[in-house]
């Protein structure tokens, strides 16, 4: 009896990291959409992203992504600046999740980080720039898995204080998770 008691707990012992292991996924994804610079003068720009994410458990992860927010065109030509790209976005978030309440197997999902991009504005005269932005962003989005581990997904993201410019990306994409 003494044996069967130490062989359980041991057993017990053994299964503690597996059913914590439970909870935790590993995800990858690309996404593609518009982003915008809340400015009258320049238009949207074309913006994509990749990502993996690591979900310690299942309401809590880390993501990382590296992407491009664009080219914003300007509409006016009595400004000195033609155009304004924006690549080399790069993020690190804390991402939480929660179940969607009216739909049965979406998520929710709000991401809190930082971010690192570079902005080149082309200048009609000649004298263009490069400058780099180290900041905040937060985004929300949602996810609905479809088929198996694969999912749709629709975000929006803000990218806080790049040269005192209001910086949204709005994309949609595929999300696979292991």
């Amino acid at each position: 009896m003494r044996t069967l008691s130490r062989y359980i707990c041991c057993l017990g012992m053994l299964s503690l990291p597996v059913t914590s292991m439970a909870e935790m996924s590993v995800y990858f994804g690309a996404e593609a959409g518009i982003s915008k610079i809340l400015m009258e003068e320049l238009d949207d720009g074309k913006s994509s992203r990749v990502y993996a994410g690591f979900n310690f458990i299942e309401e809590f992860g880390v993501e990382l992504s590296t992407g491009d927010l664009g080219e914003f065109d300007n509409n006016f030509t009595s400004d000195a600046v033609s155009s304004v790209e924006v690549d080399s976005v790069h993020n690190i978030v804390a991402i939480f999740n929660a179940p969607l309440i009216f739909v049965e197997k979406g998520h929710f999902h709000a991401r809190y980080g930082i971010y690192q991009l570079n902005v080149k504005p082309n200048n009609t005269n000649g004298t263009d720039r490069e400058d780099d932005f180290i900041g905040f962003t937060y985004a929300f989005g949602a996810s609905y898995p479809f088929l198996g581990p694969l999912a749709a997904t629709l975000n929006a993201q803000y990218f806080h204080d790049v040269d005192d410019l209001d910086l949204w990306s709005f994309s949609a994409g595929l999300r696979l998770e292991f």
